[in-house]
C-alpha cells in the first residue's frame, strides 16, 4: 500500500539533496551538496527520514513518482553502509 506524505523535509534537507540521497542522482545532475563528506553527513543526520520515506509516492519537493519500494536501498546507503559481501565485490 502506498500513501501519500503530507509532512515537511526533514533536517533542512532540500528536495534535490532527498533525490541524490535515494537515487544516487537529482533532477539537473548537479551536486547538491557542497561535497561527498556534506552528503555522508546528511546521510547519517538524516538516515531515518530517508528510510522511512519507502513506500510513499510524492515527497514534497522531490521529482516524480519513483517512491523507494519495501525493502529497496537508498543509494547513499549503499555508498555508506557497505556490508563486507558488498566490500568483496
Amino acid at each position: 500500500m502506498t500513501i501519500l506524505m503530507k509532512s515537511k523535509i526533514n533536517q533542512g534537507l532540500t528536495g534535490r539533496q532527498i533525490e541524490h540521497l535515494i537515487y544516487g542522482w537529482c533532477l539537473g545532475n548537479e551536486m547538491p551538496f557542497e561535497s561527498d563528506e556534506h552528503r555522508k553527513a546528511a546521510w547519517f543526520l538524516n538516515r531515518e527520514y530517508i528510510l522511512s520515506l519507502q513506500g510513499i509516492i510524492r515527497i514534497p519537493g522531490v521529482f516524480g513518482y519513483m517512491p523507494l519500494r519495501p525493502g529497496e536501498k537508498p543509494q547513499a546507503m549503499k555508498d555508506y553502509e557497505k556490508t563486507s559481501k558488498m566490500k568483496g565485490k
